[in-house]
């Protein structure tokens, strides 16, 4: 028997309580244990780069020629939910199109 504080313990409960403590510690410093994957990251009209597909991970978009962005930037990030941020690549608007008269 130990005596802590007035308590007594059995070295055994005091042996088993440290092994207890020691998985817990180590169960809540680990990564998680659900891994969420935002698979392949496509957009259409663009080139996209993502070295990795699990959540919190991080893509990289450039549309291509003759597209703009309809975002903030190039980067989409992988969700929680497991889907990619929403991203698209537009036509550019070149405004009006200009009618030629007689080759001119």
């Amino acid at each position: 028997m130990v005596e802590w504080r007035g308590i007594q313990f059995r070295l055994a409960s005091l042996v088993f309580l440290a092994q207890l403590l020691t998985q817990v510690t180590a169960q809540t410093t680990q990564q998680p244990l659900l891994t969420v994957d935002c698979m392949e990251l496509i957009v259409a009209n663009a080139v996209s780069v993502a070295p990795n597909t699990n959540y919190p991970s991080v893509g990289v978009i450039t549309c291509n020629p003759g597209y703009t962005a309809n975002g903030a930037s190039g980067n989409v990030s992988c969700l929680s939910s497991g889907k990619w941020e929403t991203f698209t690549c537009s036509p550019v608007d070149c405004g009006r199109n200009l009618t030629v008269v007689q080759g001119n």
